[in-house]
């Protein structure tokens, strides 16, 4: 073969002008780079960062069925915003123009903007790693069909921790319960007995880690509402970080619903979290109630924690 036709042939590998095998082995290196690079757009947030917050701290927002709570949030660098979804449909929640700025996230995902969807009950959340004030928007289904709500917020992340997070849990309450009534939730491996509590104003609830890891309960947006606590710290949100085999509890000063969460990082799970929700039901004590045993625990030496009234 001669010199110029083997440069030519080469052209042809090239620039896919070869009526012979040039011509297919250049689709094939197209369609490669093609793939890799539609690949790397959607995958650009591949860069591993941690998926809980930096500082230890954790700044819940609701997302209710008309408003966001709170709609603006200050926080510290490296502080967790943790959206919880009390919808019963999911909610697309955006951070606009955050990506870059972004020291932890969970459930969320993006270049730009970091985007997150998040069903009924669920959470997702993302810490930042630099100071500025930066927003969002909630976008869900309507109640009017083919209709779309939006719901704007925006996050104040202040340098060094948040001081309300700082001096949360200063206010002095109570220890142990106003009724001398215990009821004890177990936090297992797959699940929380009970996932609805039911107690009554002043009743102790106590929160045991029955896991072989560390567990994190959160009392959403329920801090004004505590008539005594142990372990549990925060302004508008309470929270415990509780050791295997130790608890922590809290107790109510007026009627209404709660909801909590508990969340914990698996034993061998690398980068992962399990999120638990469920709710407490406070009532007005009764008459009614105090006659009767109101399915109280037993404590460790075997007698009742509430004592009923002889006849």
């Amino acid at each position: 073969m001669k010199p110029w036709l083997q440069k030519s042939e080469m052209t042809f590998l090239m620039f896919g002008n070869s009526p012979r095998k040039g011509g297919a082995m250049y689709r094939i290196v197209t369609l490669f780079a093609l793939a890799s690079l539609v690949w790397g757009c959607q995958h650009g947030t591949t860069t591993v960062v941690p998926q809980t917050s930096r500082t230890g701290n954790v700044h819940n927002v609701k997302v209710g069925l008309n408003d966001v709570s709170p709609a603006e949030t200050t926080v510290g660098v490296g502080d967790e915003i943790l959206f919880f979804n009390d919808r019963t449909q999911p909610v697309h929640v955006i951070l606009i123009e955050g990506g870059r700025s972004i020291a932890c996230q969970r459930g969320f995902a993006g270049l730009v903007d970091q985007e997150a969807l998040i069903n009924p009950g669920g959470t997702a959340s993302f810490c930042f790693e630099r100071a500025g004030t930066f927003k969002y928007m909630i976008r869900s289904r309507g109640v009017i069909e083919g209709a779309e709500s939006v719901q704007p917020g925006q996050i104040i992340v202040r340098a060094g921790p948040a001081a309300p997070m700082a001096a949360s849990g200063l206010t002095a309450v109570p220890e142990t319960s106003r009724t001398a009534k215990v009821q004890d939730v177990h936090v297992g491996l797959t699940d929380v007995a009970p996932t609805e509590a039911s107690v009554n104003v002043g009743d102790e609830l106590r929160f045991i880690n029955d896991r072989a890891d560390p567990v994190r309960v959160i009392l959403i947006d329920a801090g004004k509402s505590i008539a005594c606590k142990r372990g549990f710290t925060g302004s508008v949100d309470q929270q415990a970080d509780i050791n295997p085999g130790e608890s922590a509890s809290f107790c109510f000063e007026k009627a209404g619903t709660a909801k909590y969460m508990v969340r914990s990082k698996p034993h061998g799970m690398v980068g992962g979290e399990k999120v638990v929700s469920a709710e407490i039901q406070i009532r007005e004590a009764s008459a009614e109630s105090v006659k009767t045993k109101d399915k109280m625990k037993l404590s460790p030496s075997g007698t009742e924690l509430s004592q009923t009234p002889k006849e």
